[in-house]
């Protein structure tokens, strides 16, 4: 799961019907499919300690979604998504990004 991460310019400016995007997201699933294989029986990555492995992959994954990536086939990591947004810290950054979201959206208006 460690890939080529796009600039928020290239993400925003992206039409994911493109080839180019199509093959970034055709990467991104293959990325998923190996870290699929990786939490078979596991918490987190690394057993069952958690790590910054599993913060960077909840970022990641959590991208994906809101790509639009069909994720229905990753159980694994859709059950590691669901330990991650368990977590207080996890919980506290999502609180604190719709603030910021909503603060944003105030202020373009």
């Amino acid at each position: 799961f460690f890939f080529k991460q796009k600039t928020a310019y290239e993400i925003v400016d992206c039409d994911w019907s493109s080839d180019v995007c199509s093959s970034d997201l055709e990467a991104m699933i293959e990325q998923y499919e190996l870290a699929e294989e990786m939490l078979v029986g596991k918490t987190w990555f690394f057993s069952d300690r958690f790590s910054c492995a599993d913060a960077y992959f909840y970022w990641t994954f959590r991208r994906g979604a809101a790509f639009g990536a069909d994720l229905s086939g990753f159980k694994n990591c859709t059950a590691h998504r669901q330990r991650m947004e368990q977590r207080h810290s996890v919980q506290t950054l999502m609180a604190h990004e719709e603030k910021v979201k909503a603060e944003f959206a105030n202020g373009m208006r």
